[in-house]
């Protein structure tokens, strides 16, 4: 079975890197509101990266997002739990206020798609992690919680009970198959899927380097495989989030829009200009060359959609 593109909510692994003048928003755009307004002139969702190491982001913040993706009625945000949470394992009033009070506005907007726990490789499944997970559900009660948990002991058959219990929802993430992360797994759920897209350059990962081992443009035989994976995910779920977060370079960009015009049956679809001059052979699923003095005009505003 197909995925029907309406069930998707696709997007990259955060709007605000700099490597996206050049490839998705043109050179000039220096507003952080303007860029995320045409972010949303392209994909249907956002992590929300900044609330990984900033705990003074609120309410406030999550308005004037809120109002820059006022043209998009699909757009959603993913809010990451800050990393005091996730990799040091500390409570701090001031890293779950804010965020509760974050969430809270998007929700009240019809904005938030969710919150997303990501853990590193050090985080494996042992009775105090599973713990921390227990807490972790208790703090955000309320919110969808999706937690990425990048260990292969957590592999286990148990797992999707045990969130379940919990009321968390665990991330597909697509990983270089080295030292012990965990393999790509398909775990059925009633309500929404969420995959994250890292690419797998080996290399990178091995060595733990930053930028680098999000350095990987998947190839199309590669898409085709997550597409499938997509749509065995999707036959059980009311909703799909699909992010690709191999961003070094723009590239996670390419691949998105590749994945999007094969959700839209191979027809040919909008790319931003800017997106055209960096990745030349987007031009085999293009509509049509939009300028880019014009990027987000109306009508090629609801083309990209």
């Amino acid at each position: 079975m197909k995925t029907s593109k309406e069930a998707v909510l696709l997007g990259i692994g955060g709007w605000e890197h700099d490597v996206l003048s050049r490839c998705l928003y043109g050179e000039g755009t220096e507003s952080a509101a303007d860029r995320l307004a045409r972010y949303a002139g392209a994909f249907d969702v956002g992590e929300v990266r900044a609330t990984f190491w900033d705990d003074t982001l609120g309410a406030d913040d999550a308005r004037a997002w809120a109002d820059a993706v006022s043209d998009n009625r699909r757009f959603s945000f993913v809010v990451k739990i800050h990393s005091l949470l996730t990799h040091r394992r500390e409570f701090k009033p001031a890293a779950t206020q804010g965020l509760r009070g974050l969430a809270q506005e998007l929700a009240r907007r019809g904005r938030l798609a969710g919150l997303l726990a990501q853990f590193p490789y050090a985080f494996t499944n042992t009775s105090a992690a599973r713990y921390h997970l227990r807490r972790l559900a208790e703090v955000f009660a309320g919110f969808p919680l999706f937690v990425e948990l990048r260990h292969d002991s957590w592999g286990q058959s148990g797992l999707s009970s045990f969130l379940q219990e919990l009321g968390l929802q665990a991330v597909s993430g697509d990983l270089p198959r080295v030292n012990r992360y965990v393999p790509f797994l398909a775990r059925p759920t009633d309500g929404t899927a969420y995959f994250r897209f890292h690419g797998r350059n080996e290399k990178g990962w091995l060595l733990k380097v930053g930028d680098a081992r999000y350095d990987y443009l998947y190839n199309s035989r590669e898409l085709v495989e997550l597409r499938r994976r997509v749509d065995a995910m999707a036959a059980h779920s009311e909703r799909v989030i699909v992010v690709f977060n191999n961003t070094a370079g723009g590239k996670a960009v390419a691949n998105a829009l590749q994945f999007r015009a094969a959700l839209n049956g191979g027809e040919r679809i909008a790319v931003p200009a800017p997106a055209l001059v960096a990745f030349p052979y987007l031009e085999s699923i293009a509509r049509q060359f939009v300028d880019e003095r014009s990027l987000f005009s109306d009508a090629a505003y609801r083309e990209a959609m």
